[in-house]
Parts: C-alpha cells; structure tokens; sequence
C-alpha cells in the first residue's frame, strides 16, 4: 500500500511505513507543544521509546487504558 495522508476534522490519519518517525514534524503542523500518550500495560515499553523520540515535547505516558470493544 502506497503512503498517503488523510485529514478530516477533528483528526488526521498518517500512515505508512516509517512515518512515525515524522512524529515531531507532526506535532507542529498540529500547533501541539506537548503530548501526552495513552497505551495499554502490554505496549508500555513501545509507548516509552516513541515519548523518548519527541524529548521534553512528552508530557507522559497513561498506561493503564482500556480495549474498547462495544
């Protein structure tokens, strides 16, 4: 699947491989100085090294969420 960028208010969906590392740059097309991530305990360590990626732009990791399943 090719790369793409799609935006719709109220959010924007960025996909393909490797754009997370374009999350800084993300961050200031959105006007966000800080960021707070929300995972599930088994993605903690993931969440943490994405947080350590952005520097003092993270605000903290909420890892105790919940699966929605209606």
């Amino acid at each position: 699947m090719k790369p793409f960028i799609y935006t719709a208010l109220p959010f924007r969906v960025v996909f393909g491989a490797g754009r997370v590392a374009l999350l800084g740059d993300e961050l200031d097309v959105l006007g966000a100085k800080r960021v707070l991530f929300c995972a599930s305990p088994g993605r903690n360590e993931q969440v943490e090294k994405l947080a350590a990626s952005i520097g003092d732009r993270s605000a903290g990791i909420a890892a105790n969420a919940l699966p929605f399943t209606p």
